[in-house]
């Protein structure tokens, strides 16, 4: 009685010991799998980019300040030439 209960427990833990390394090499696989696809995705970020880019800040934090004060600059510069070129085709059709 107590040797088949030996081993049925010794079975048991064979079985346990290959299914607890076959999990073990399938997590080292995946693991690869994981570290080939990130490093494939930096190359392709550093070809597009020409640096690592975290593209969740980038979406999350906006544009910047500086951008913001250029694209307002822009905006007056804009809006004086166009008021240039009226004035100046104003006085065209005036001679």
């Amino acid at each position: 009685m107590l040797e088949e209960e030996q081993v049925g427990l010794h079975k048991a833990f064979r079985e346990f010991k290959r299914e607890f390394n076959q999990q073990k090499r399938e997590i080292k696989e995946n693991e690869k799998k994981r570290e080939l696809a990130e490093r494939e995705y930096n190359e392709r970020q550093m070809l597009r980019f020409g640096n690592l880019v975290d593209l969740d800040n980038l979406e999350v934090s906006g544009p910047s300040g500086v951008v913001i004060e250029l694209q307002n600059k822009f905006a007056k510069t804009e809006k004086r030439c166009i008021k240039m070129i009226e004035e100046a085709e104003a006085q065209f059709e005036q001679t």
